[in-house]
């Protein structure tokens, strides 16, 4: 019995990446912006309101939008 390769086969993984930055929301759009400028988690956490958990989320989303992985690749991406 032959089962081939169908069983090895890798999910194919969605990659959410934007080319505009007009297509974020206005609060992804708003966060880009503090991150890019420096801001920590902590700062953005109280300026925004949130939880720290939910800034580092926040964070995740913007990076995986702009398929960056740091601030420094987001601060160049924005300019």
């Amino acid at each position: 019995m032959c089962w081939g390769n169908s069983f090895l086969r890798v999910p194919e993984r969605r990659l959410w990446r934007v080319d505009s930055y007009n297509a974020f929301s206005a609060r992804e759009r708003d966060f880009a912006k503090r991150l890019s400028s420096g801001i920590t988690i902590a700062m953005a956490a109280e300026a925004l309101g949130l939880s720290a958990h939910t800034v580092r989320e926040l964070t995740r989303r913007v990076y995986r939008k702009l398929g960056v992985t740091n601030r420094a690749q987001l601060a160049l991406k924005l300019k």
